[in-house]
């Protein structure tokens, strides 16, 4: 089996594949963006709770 392509379909094929190969590492960026900020939230949560706790102790 031989496939024959222009050079012009074939730019667009790699074109295609390198624009969707970094819209999906952008993807990847904003997933990760948005696991870091819901840990630094949930870390901020537990340290205002535990404020809370030692003032309702006193």
């Amino acid at each position: 089996l031989t496939y024959v392509a222009s050079g012009s379909v074939v730019k667009r094929s790699l074109n295609m594949n390198i624009l969707i190969d970094m819209n999906n590492e952008e993807k990847k960026k904003r997933k990760h963006g948005r696991l870091v900020e819901q840990i630094a939230d949930g870390m901020k949560r537990i340290a205002d709770d535990t404020k809370q706790n030692k003032k309702r102790q006193k």
